[in-house]
C-alpha cells in the first residue's frame, strides 16, 4: 500500500500538461470548542484518554491551485492543534499536533468534475509515544453542481504508522456531502463518512462516523462558516467494543486570492480519524 501511494503520487506529477494559468490561493482558518465522550452508542470507553474533557481546537489551511490545460491541480497544507487535557487526566494519550500535504488533479465536464488526491501527514500526541506517527491516504472524486447547490462524492484509503500500532491502518472510507443555497449568500451543509480498516496489526476491526452539518455566508472574496461535527471510532475485540466518541463545534472563514482555478470540496478529517484512535481511544 505504502509503495502503490508513493508512485501514484509520482504518477499524477508527471502527467500534468506543460501549460498554466494564473493560479489561486486559499486560506482557511477555524477555532473550536472540542470535546469527548467515553464510549459512545453500543461501545465503551477502553484505555487512552481517561476520562471527558474539553479543549480547544484550531485548524489552518493554505491551498494553491493552477489550471493545466483541462486539469486543475491543487496543493494544500495543513495543520491541527488541540489543547492539553485537564490536568486530573494526565495528557499523554492525548493528540497534540497534525500536519499534512494533500495533492489533487481535477477536470472539470461542465457542470460536474471529477479526480484524484493523495496526501500523507505526521500526527503527535502529548507524550505517550517516542517515535514519528505517520498516515497516508488515496482516493478518487466526484462532484456535481445544481442549481440549489451541489454534491460531491469521494472514495479512498487511508493508512497509518504508530509506535504501538494503535491508530487506523489499511481503512477503506466512504465521504459524501454537499451544500444547499439559500437566499442573501447563505447556506447550509453537510456530510458524512464512513471507513473501516484494522488496529494492533489486523488484529481488530475497526469502524469510523463522522457526521457534520453547519452554515455559511459567502461574502465574496471569502466565506464565514459555523460547523457542528460528531465523530464516532471504535474497534471490535471478540464481539465486545470499545471506543469514544468526539463532538466539536467550530467557526471559521475562507479566503480565496488570485485566479478563478478551483480548490475542491474539503477532505475529512482523515488525520484525526488516525491520530484519536492511536492517542484518545488507544
Amino acid at each position: 500500500m505504502k509503495t502503490f501511494m508513493l508512485a501514484g503520487l509520482l504518477s499524477a506529477a508527471a502527467a500534468l500538461p506543460a501549460v498554466a494559468q494564473e493560479p489561486s490561493y486559499q486560506f482557511t482558518g477555524l477555532i473550536g470548542l472540542w470535546g469527548n465522550q467515553d464510549g459512545g452508542s453500543n461501545f465503551e470507553s477502553n484505555d487512552g484518554l481517561d476520562g471527558e474533557d474539553r479543549r480547544v481546537q484550531g485548524d489552518f489551511s493554505f491551498g494553491y491551485a493552477r489550471e493545466f490545460g483541462d486539469i486543475t491541480g491543487v496543493a494544500t497544507l495543513h495543520y491541527g492543534r488541540i489543547s492539553e487535557t485537564d490536568d486530573d487526566l494526565g495528557d499523554d494519550d492525548a493528540t497534540s499536533t497534525l500536519f499534512d500535504l494533500t495533492l489533487r488533479g481535477l477536470k472539470s465536464d461542465g457542470d460536474m468534475s471529477y479526480g484524484v488526491f493523495i496526501g500523507a501527514g505526521v500526527q503527535d500526541d502529548y507524550g505517550d509515544a517516542d517515535e514519528r506517527m505517520t498516515y497516508r491516504y488515496l482516493g478518487v472524486e466526484f462532484a456535481h453542481d445544481q442549481s440549489w447547490g451541489d454534491y460531491y462524492a469521494r472514495f479512498g484509503f487511508v493508512d497509518g504508522d504508530d509506535e504501538y500500532n494503535e491508530s487506523t491502518s489499511n481503512a477503506p472510507f466512504l465521504n459524501v456531502g454537499g451544500r444547499y443555497n439559500l437566499e442573501n449568500g447563505y447556506a447550509l451543509t453537510g456530510a458524512l463518512a464512513i471507513a473501516g480498516g484494522v488496529k494492533y496489526d489486523d488484529e481488530y476491526s475497526n469502524r469510523i462516523l463522522d457526521l457534520s452539518v453547519g452554515a455559511e455566508r459567502d461574502f465574496g472574496n471569502y466565506v464565514g462558516f459555523v460547523k457542528m461535527q460528531h465523530m464516532q471510532i471504535f474497534y471490535d475485540d471478540d464481539g465486545f467494543r470499545y471506543g469514544d466518541s468526539f463532538n466539536t463545534l467550530s467557526v471559521g472563514i475562507t479566503m480565496n486570492f488570485g485566479g478563478s482555478s478551483e480548490h475542491g470540496s474539503m477532505l475529512p478529517e482523515l488525520g484525526r480519524w488516525v491520530a484519536y484512535n492511536a492517542n484518545e481511544v488507544e
